[in-house]
């Protein structure tokens, strides 16, 4: 009897030790705090999310730490730029206690280098944009077009703009996210590096016509 006991408890404690938990909060800024709650049997690592968005010459952070799955952690951001220097990024770190915290000092500065492709661009809350073309950075190469509805704020998002061709990956398959969603649309394609000439060379080639009918 007793060894049965004891071969009961060493199979539970194990289990035991499975129980995870994690501080769970969610702030409109650069940190926050909250209390610690139990996690799911398919999250098994505390995380904290870090969503950036400079628009209008205002840059605004959201923050939330919680409990996750550590197959959709990435210490990237995904990124998307809108041109001018307006972009909206999220990170999702995995950590464990006073790393969460740790993950929120270093912000990585974003690549403003025109690298030859465009796309269109623009960034919206409850209504579709009407999107400019602009210059794409960096190692964009990829043009998406997303609409989400925010958990928090209970708002769709319309978003285009240039990215790169992994963080559509992610966005299409779902294992990354710029705002937590119930529902999405992600569509995506290479960015188009003759699309920045196709308008001027157009006008162009009617100066030029309309120049020959008038001689």
């Amino acid at each position: 009897m007793n060894t049965l006991l004891v071969l009961f408890l060493c199979t539970l404690l194990p289990t035991l030790g499975a129980f995870l938990e994690c501080e769970t909060c969610f702030a409109t800024s650069s940190n926050c705090t909250g209390g610690l709650e139990f996690c799911e049997d398919d999250e098994n690592t505390c995380a904290i999310g870090i969503t950036e968005k400079s628009q209008g010459g205002k840059i605004e952070f959201t923050v939330e730490k919680g409990c996750y799955s550590s197959e959709n952690c990435t210490s990237r951001w995904t990124l998307v730029t809108f041109g001018q220097g307006e972009f909206i990024r999220k990170s999702a770190n995995c950590c464990m206690e006073e790393n969460c915290s740790a993950a929120l000092s270093h912000l990585p500065p974003v690549n403003t280098t025109a690298n030859g492709k465009r796309c269109p661009a623009c960034y919206s809350l409850s209504k579709p944009c009407s999107p400019a073309v602009v210059n794409c950075t960096g190692s964009e190469n990829y043009c998406v077009d997303l609409m989400t509805y925010t958990l928090h704020t209970e708002k769709s998002i319309y978003v285009k703009g240039c990215t790169t061709e992994s963080t559509c990956a992610g966005l299409q398959t779902g294992m990354w996210n710029i705002v937590d969603t119930d529902d999405k649309k992600v569509d995506c394609r290479p960015a188009d590096q003759s699309s920045a000439l196709s308008g001027s060379l157009l006008s162009s080639i009617f100066g030029f016509l309309l120049f020959i009918v008038l001689l």
